[in-house]
């Protein structure tokens, strides 16, 4: 789907409401399946909602891209933390997505972020000509970006009720190990040893032709089986969540400042090394697993869990999935989760 051709179509339509989105791995998620476009609305719920944009957001800058686009959003009014928005929805480019999102909360703090990385059919091999972007417009222009990002700053009237749910479909195997190398998002050697080797090892030889070869993709191999990783927040995090303890009276976070973050593995690299769709370092990490017969059975889970979260009745939701889980999704498991959504 062509981004211009998307904005162009939409323009005339929206009047005075403001618009962001991107392109997606396999579509949209309809109620009768996957779609090429989707187009969701909201009314009576924001009294603003204001749009942001930057380019150069998967390179070295993409940081300083994630403040452009929220200083725009915020229109000045930052440094006041009555002022913050309530909820942020955001479209950007693979690459640096924990750049951008580091570079949201530098100006918006720790406000609730929703969306994903607008990727295309390239990532699970079923296109190599797709190009990913993402469109953002309002009353004063429409822009299409190709390696950027867009966000919507949205700020509720106060008898809106949101929540928000981030969560897996996966579990532990008992294949794991320590990372002893990794930079940015290659992770480079397991126990001392080269990461792909060892992660060929735990899947029973699944990546042996890739690494008779030296090199090559591996996404749809690892589809079923991400990794665990550790990971230690920034300070300003580790502070955040002091203060929700205090607040809360909560001991419930991870003790010693450790976090666990669910990767993908993209592909392996000359020398034994994974290049991941996520940044990795040094620490514990664990293969994860699901198998195909309990996809649909685990995400009507999650999708329950979802609902009962909220502590109100839920009118309706906003559903991301993952790439490499839409690419097994089938239309049958999407029509049997309707009822549940």
């Amino acid at each position: 789907v062509d981004g211009e051709a998307v904005a162009a179509a939409l323009r005339p339509l929206v009047g005075a409401a403001v618009a962001i989105g991107g392109s997606s791995t396999r579509g949209v998620l309809t109620r009768h399946g996957h779609g090429h476009v989707g187009v969701l609305g909201f009314r009576g719920l924001a009294w603003r909602c204001v749009v942001g944009g930057a380019d150069d957001a998967t390179g070295a800058g993409a940081r300083k891209a994630g403040v452009r686009a929220a200083r725009a959003a915020m229109q000045g009014k930052t440094g006041d933390d009555s002022l913050r928005p309530d909820l942020i929805f955001l479209s950007v480019a693979p690459g640096q997505e924990e750049e951008v999102l580091e570079g949201i909360q530098d100006v918006c703090g720790d406000v609730p972020v929703f969306g994903g990385s607008t990727s295309d059919d390239s990532v699970v091999g079923r296109s190599q000509n797709a190009v990913w972007w993402q469109l953002r417009g309002d009353l004063s222009a429409w822009k299409v970006h190709q390696d950027g990002l867009v966000l919507a700053a949205v700020w509720l009237y106060e008898d809106a009720q949101v929540s928000c749910c981030l969560s897996h479909c996966f579990g532990p195997t008992e294949k794991k190990g320590s990372i002893t190398k990794a930079s940015g998002r290659v992770l480079q050697e397991i126990d001392g040893r080269p990461a792909a080797v060892v992660l060929n090892e735990w899947m029973g030889g699944a990546l042996n032709k890739q690494l008779s070869f030296g090199e090559g993709l591996v996404q749809m191999e690892t589809i079923f089986y991400p990794l665990a990783v550790e990971h230690r927040p920034t300070l300003r995090r580790l502070t955040s969540r002091l203060l929700r303890r205090l607040l809360t009276a909560s001991t419930s976070e991870e003790e010693g400042g450790i976090e666990l973050r669910l990767v993908h593995c993209k592909s392996i690299q000359r020398g034994g090394e994974l290049e991941c769709y996520g940044a990795v370092e040094e620490g514990g990490v664990r293969l994860l697993q699901v198998k195909a017969s309990e996809v649909y059975g685990t995400l009507l889970t999650l999708v329950r869990e979802a609902v009962m979260r909220a502590d109100f009745e839920v009118k309706g939701s906003v559903v991301n999935i993952c790439a490499g889980y839409a690419s097994i999704l089938l239309d049958t498991d999407i029509r049997a989760l309707v009822p549940s959504l």
